[in-house]
């Protein structure tokens, strides 16, 4: 330890050099990531200047978005940060991951803001949720894990890509229903962040008919029928929220159980129609 590392600074004139507020400070010292000495003999709480780079960093992995779980890590591998880099390289991926997902988000909350009125950002287009008895189909499916907004139109991509190969287009292989995005309706209820990004599945389904051949890392398989809430939502596939609080809410007041994968179906081309018509169905299989 140096002699400077001994100079004692006052809370406020710590929270000056760092730029972290005294509230900040606190949380800080709450979770044990910054921890202020005491005096020995007058119990004043102080910082040392050893602590000014621990405090930059935390300033600095905090507006970044990091945890104070993530942040208390990364701080552990400063003695060598050589020998985790990997984990440190991973870490920050997910950063990255989430925070395009949240720039998305507040690009299309900006347009939003831009040009509806307040009353029309309220009101969600949607039919009332109904059960219905949904058939057995026949699909061509691929999964994928990750932030939504990356990996989904890459499966899409992927599964038309087998569909219209020419091998099966030789054998008269064709589309026989919607585009069909299936997931575990738990991620209805949690953030990415308490999923972890990383580990988000997501699977496309499209239902064909014909004899088909797939690579692997695809599926032929029926998609199992059964009782399912629906619901038709009309709108920008990015406001589809609202109609699954609606379904949820159906589900909940008759006293109906989640039981099996979602389903979410584009019903129309987002080629073919401005968004405002977009058309989805969201059928939640239910016992």
């Amino acid at each position: 330890m140096s002699p400077d590392d001994d100079l004692q600074i006052s809370i406020g004139k710590f929270s000056q050099i760092t730029s972290l507020s005294p509230r900040a400070l606190r949380l800080y010292d709450e979770k044990g990531l910054l921890c202020p000495k005491r005096d020995l003999f007058n119990n004043y709480r102080f910082y040392t200047s050893g602590q000014i780079e621990v405090g930059l960093k935390i300033r600095t992995l905090s507006w970044m978005g990091f945890s104070c779980a993530e942040i208390e890590e990364l701080l552990g591998y400063l003695d060598d940060p050589a020998g985790h880099e990997a984990r440190i390289e991973q870490m920050f991926k997910v950063r990255l991951a989430q925070t395009q997902i949240e720039i998305q988000k507040l690009k299309k909350v900006e347009e939003i803001l831009q040009g509806k009125r307040a009353i029309e950002v309220l009101y969600v287009t949607t039919t009332e949720p109904i059960i219905k008895e949904i058939p057995e189909v026949r699909v061509i499916s691929k999964r994928g894990t990750g932030a939504p907004q990356q990996v989904i139109p890459g499966l899409i991509g992927a599964v038309m890509q087998q569909i219209f190969s020419p091998a099966n287009q030789r054998g008269n292989v064709n589309i026989c229903g919607p585009i069909t995005l299936l997931f575990n309706g738990e991620t209805l209820t949690k953030t990415p962040e308490e999923w972890g990004i990383a580990h988000l599945e997501w699977e496309i389904a499209v239902p064909i008919v014909g004899r088909i051949s797939v690579e692997p890392g695809f599926e032929v398989k029926a998609l199992p029928g059964g009782r399912m809430v629906t619901i038709v939502y009309t709108g920008p596939y990015h406001e589809v929220g609202g109609a699954y609080t609606k379904v949820i809410d159906y589900i909940g007041s008759h006293g109906l159980t989640v039981n099996g994968l979602c389903r979410e179906m584009y019903l129309n081309n987002p080629q073919e129609v401005p968004e405002s018509k977009l058309m989805t169905e969201i059928q939640m299989p239910v016992a």
